[in-house]
């Protein structure tokens, strides 16, 4: 294989023939036109020779032991069971520590010998030692049919999959292949939650939570995230990253007690600590300029929270409407104990939940999801959207491919579903397919007495918004020459592709910039076929000499400053789940066994 061969660099096999071929390039001399085949087949090369690696393992694990006799030189002796001492034969050829080779060689006996497919795939280059492991993690516990089922399902999509992507996608899987199984993790897990903090090779800190439930961290996560952006919107030059992390320290460490949120803003903008290193070099120890400034904008926060608080005392700062609508905010965001009881806890942060109709009404139990987070169970995702009534619900109807064929949102709320400790604000966007929609308006859907009373005032608006689609669209649509999206058209645009549109990355639509495929400034419209959300990183990107063309809504053709190009869509909405394939019950037991 030669240069100016880019067809045979991008097809060729992984092996003897690829590697002898690499080693004779001369890199330097190979033509733009090539060099991303190039690095694709080294890929593919390592990729194989990693499984070579991990058979080799297997195969030394499972050789036994020859008499000291130069009559047995050359003999070939392998047993069934693994040798009590393979591990550390193993760490000792390789000069691995112990734990080391404990891991590897449970990693590679889990793929040689159960994971069959992805260990093929591995061989043959379809992917990368990584995702092997991202394999192996999750479905290291199942049982022989549950990981057939799901390597059927996966292992050809896995190329085009990220690892992080990847694990998404086996979570949700070994979800719902055994929820019960899953359920009992899960708790397993949650009871066992802790906090861990190390220094890492900087010499910094790192705290971790581990076993939290998912809503709750995401709720967390999003006042940080809320936070952040206001002390930044204050006028803090940090970047928001650095803003969350100093706020996570102060809140836990107690400095921050107490205070009220216009308080916390103000003590980030006034404490020249939690500026960048840039701001402060060539000082003499007092507070850097930017530092000065943003105090002073601190104690405009503070004045104008003062403000605010007379006027909710019914001070003659502001209309009495203003005093009403704080005091409701205050009030819907805070419950009032008992006079003897313990202090009034605020309620949560509200966050993005997806989740089908048919769960919420208690026919199935599909996982739902966190965007940026991943699946969870069905239980938690029925509670998180009774905490989020006071949240916005986006309606998500479907076809049959589980695509966008419709999006709007609902204000009609399931009867006596609300939970007392309600979140504040939030998204919960249900989906449902246009056929089971029919079904269900027709009365074709057995649901019991309480959920269909409950939820009639839901399910009728959704079909009358259904009806009403073609129309719905144009009106959202009616304003091409706007410099940006109106609320109805961007909530459109993220329901349909669901995150930033840039090859690998999954940051939720709801959390990225909606932004023209053709410049606004060039003549694009502002029309769902010339819109899609991208991350900030990912809009710099296409500035700085990536092009984008949105071949038809929803869908996305890349083409790289070295001539490569990459197709993207959304996945779909409505998830194509596993049946359900339960554990066989232990003898005897009458219930499934637990899960290692």
């Amino acid at each position: 294989m030669a240069t100016g061969d880019a067809a045979g660099w991008g097809s060729a096999e992984p092996g003897p023939g690829l590697a002898a071929a690499l080693n004779a390039l001369d890199l330097a001399a190979v033509p733009n036109s090539e060099i991303v085949d190039v690095l694709q087949a080294s890929w593919r090369q390592v990729s194989h020779s990693y499984a070579r690696f991990l058979a080799a393992i297997v195969e030394v694990s499972r050789t036994a032991s020859v008499p000291d006799d130069p009559a047995a030189e050359g003999a070939v002796r392998r047993s069934q069971a693994v040798g009590d001492w393979a591990s550390a034969e193993i760490g000792a050829a390789l000069t691995f520590t112990g734990r080391r080779a404990d891991a590897e060689l449970a990693f590679a006996q889990t793929l040689v010998l159960d994971l069959p497919m992805v260990f093929a795939a591995l061989l043959a280059g379809r992917i990368d030692h990584l995702k092997a492991r991202v394999f192996a993690d999750y479905l290291g516990d199942l049982t022989a049919q549950q990981i057939a089922v799901i390597c059927e399902r996966t292992v050809p999509c896995a190329p085009s999959w990220t690892t992080g992507q990847l694990a998404l996608r086996l979570l949700r899987e070994v979800q719902n292949i055994d929820p019960d199984a899953a359920r009992r993790r899960y708790q397993r897990a949650v009871r066992e939650r802790g906090v861990s903090g190390y220094l890492d090779s900087t010499g910094t800190a790192r705290i971790t939570a581990y076993g939290l439930p998912p809503a709750e961290a995401a709720a967390a996560a999003e006042r940080l995230e809320r936070l952040a952006r206001s002390v930044k919107a204050a006028g803090h030059s940090a970047p928001e990253r650095m803003l969350q992390a100093d706020l996570l320290l102060r809140l836990l460490d107690g400095r921050y007690d107490g205070l009220s949120r216009e308080q916390i803003i103000a003590a980030m903008l006034a404490d020249p600590s939690t500026f960048p290193d840039q701001d402060a070099k060539g000082g003499s120890g007092g507070a850097t300029t930017s530092a000065r400034r943003a105090g002073a904008a601190g104690s405009v926060v503070l004045a104008r929270a003062a403000t605010r608080r007379r006027s909710r005392r019914g001070g003659t700062t502001g209309p009495a409407s203003r005093t009403r609508r704080a005091s409701r905010r205050e009030a819907a965001t805070t419950r009032r104990p008992h006079p003897e009881g313990p202090p009034a806890i605020r309620s949560r942060a509200g966050v993005e939940v997806r989740i089908g109709l048919s769960t919420l009404l208690g026919l199935n139990e599909n996982t739902a999801e966190l965007p940026g987070w991943g699946p969870i169970v069905a239980a938690d995702a029925r509670t998180l959207v009774a905490l989020q009534h006071a949240g916005e619900w986006r309606i998500a109807i479907t076809d049959d491919e589980g695509y966008l064929a419709h999006g709007a949102i609902t204000r009609k709320r399931p009867r006596g579903h609300s939970l007392d400790d309600s979140a504040r604000g939030g998204v919960v966007e249900i989906h449902v397919q246009a056929r089971f929609l029919e079904r269900l308006t027709a009365g074709e859907v057995d649901l019991d007495e309480t959920t269909a009373t409950a939820w009639a005032g839901v399910i009728a608006d959704i079909a009358a918004q259904y009806r009403d689609r073609g129309s719905a669209l144009r009106r959202i649509e009616a304003h091409p020459r706007d410099r940006f999206a109106r609320a109805a058209l961007r909530r459109y645009v993220q329901m349909r592709d669901r995150t930033c549109v840039a090859p690998g990355c999954w940051r939720p639509a709801l959390k990225t910039d909606t932004d023209h495929t053709r410049d606004h400034w060039l003549g694009g419209d502002t029309v769902s076929g010339n819109l899609e959300p991208l991350c900030e990183q990912h809009h710099l990107m296409k500035q700085a000499g990536w092009t984008l063309i949105q071949t038809a809504p929803g869908t996305f053709r890349w083409r790289s400053p070295l001539g490569q190009v990459y197709l993207t869509r959304g996945d779909p909405i409505a998830a194509d789940l596993p049946e359900p394939v339960p554990r066989e019950p232990e003898p005897g037991s009458g219930e499934p066994p637990e899960p290692d």
